[in-house]
């Protein structure tokens, strides 16, 4: 970290240059080699600190940033052109760029998400295995470039290409094509497949048969590292369209609204073409970690269908789907639909059906586990229901106004029976969403009341 009063303008006599330069330099370092969640986010906030136009190293301090994401650009893309069955080989060559092979990472950061962790054992041989080396090495390594992302629009320092956002673009495509392989690859469902098998179907009986779980543990950790940093792609990008035009006002700003015409809301709704493109695969992606469901077996005598393997690969996989689809619903909020911006207008998810349907499947297999044991438990697990209700609870307050009664319903019926915690969160999701629409809150009540009754 730097000092608490660091002040960069220190550093602007000729004869601090070398430090200044040093500095940046051993920041940079320890971005690149570290795993900890903290470590990373205290050496991106630096590096975005020294980035900022008050004093004369600023440009020394941009170099340094735009060397780290090209170094992370390289291994992303070298990680993904090699592996098997890639089809996306052929964009590699239009983003003109040195590969260079990353060394290879130690250990695991202590923090990360709960529902994608992994044993130690899983850990110290990770070196058996060169996918599983190769896995782990883009994780970490999108891991990086997502802390990044979350600090400041990418484009503002990637080279090579005249159009940055562009540049961007095409790196998201690359990513997203080769989260889109890995969901298909490890889809656990049972199909009748014809007789001509493809090498997909290979692949996934190879990886199943398998004794050895790491390889589909590491894989989630890529699919959730990958969805984050193309959601923090398109954050930037709505974040910086709205205030070109000016669609976000403060309650205390009285603005004069002249009325568009039409050829201005053609050229703001080509601006954001790139935003809506990426919306769209993160939605197709997101649809594709909830078809990772499996039918649960009720019979004990019968023997399951899916390994152990698979269904925590199933229930890791949808619950990463639906923290992305919470944000994204978040985002690109329904009610756009209805603004005078063509932007908003397009940009708003108007058919979130299959989000909702997705999570709400996934939520009735796992309420039982992880909410209604929690009445008869002396120590409630708190994180399991509070990591079950709220993507669903903040995407439904986001959208309340033109909201899902039988999607809030399922959440109103752990107002009670399901422990302290979750009572709560279902509380306050009640206050909240009466003061936005009090009557379709009696009506999703309404509903909570006849799924209850039907399930009953």
């Amino acid at each position: 970290d730097l000092p608490r009063f660091f002040t960069p303008s220190v550093l602007s006599l000729p004869q601090r240059k070398s430090d200044f330069v040093s500095l940046t330099k051993n920041l940079t370092e320890v971005f690149l080699q570290s795993t900890d969640d903290k470590v990373l986010q205290n050496t991106a906030f630096s590096l975005s600190f020294l980035c900022k136009d008050d004093h004369a190293r600023t440009m020394e301090a941009k170099t340094s940033v735009k060397k780290t994401l090209c170094e992370l650009r390289d291994r992303i893309l070298f990680h993904l052109s090699t592996s098997p069955d890639n089809e996306t080989d052929n964009e590699q060559d239009e983003l003109d760029t040195p590969i260079r092979k990353s060394p290879r990472r130690k250990g695991l950061p202590m923090s990360l998400e709960p529902l994608i962790s992994d044993s130690e054992d899983c850990i110290s041989t990770a070196h058996n295995s060169k996918e599983l080396d190769k896995e782990y090495a883009l994780c970490f390594n999108l891991k990086r470039i997502g802390t990044l992302g979350k600090r400041f629009y990418l484009s503002d320092y990637m080279d090579n290409g005249d159009d940055e956002n562009e540049h961007v673009e095409l790196l998201c495509n690359y990513i997203s094509d080769g989260l889109s392989h890995r969901l298909r690859t490890y889809n656990a469902k049972k199909e009748e497949s014809d007789d001509n098998e493809t090498s997909d179907s290979v692949t996934e009986a190879s990886i199943w048969e398998s004794q050895d779980t790491r390889l589909p543990k590491m894989t989630a950790r890529v699919v959730y590292e990958g969805l984050q940093f193309l959601l923090s792609v398109a954050v930037w990008r709505v974040k910086m369209i709205q205030e070109e035009n000016r669609l976000i006002v403060e309650e205390d700003e009285l603005m004069i609204v002249s009325q568009p015409n039409e050829q201005d809301k053609n050229s703001e709704l080509e601006v954001g073409d790139d935003v809506i493109r990426l919306r769209d695969r993160l939605i197709a992606l997101v649809e594709l970690c909830f078809e990772q469901h499996l039918i649960t077996n009720d019979d004990e005598e019968e023997e399951d269908l899916y390994s152990p393997a698979q269904r925590e690969w199933s229930e890791s996989i949808q619950e990463i789907g639906g923290l992305i689809a919470s944000d994204l619903r978040s985002l690109f909020i329904k009610e756009w639909s209805n603004a005078d911006s063509a932007f908003l207008r397009a940009a708003a998810i108007k058919e979130d059906s299959r989000l909702i349907g997705g999570y709400v499947r996934y939520f009735l297999s796992r309420e039982m586990e992880m909410l209604r044991n929690n009445e008869h438990l002396e120590n409630e697990d708190v994180t399991s229901a509070r990591a079950l209700l709220l993507p669903m609870g903040r995407s439904i307050a986001s959208n309340w106004k033109l909201g899902n009664r039988r999607e809030a319903g399922h959440v109103l019926a752990h107002i009670t029976g399901s422990g302290s915690t979750a009572s709560e969160v279902v509380d306050a999701l009640s206050r909240l969403l009466k003061k936005v629409e009090p009557v379709r809150l009696l009506e999703a009540h309404m509903a909570s009341l006849r799924l209850c009754y039907d399930a009953w």
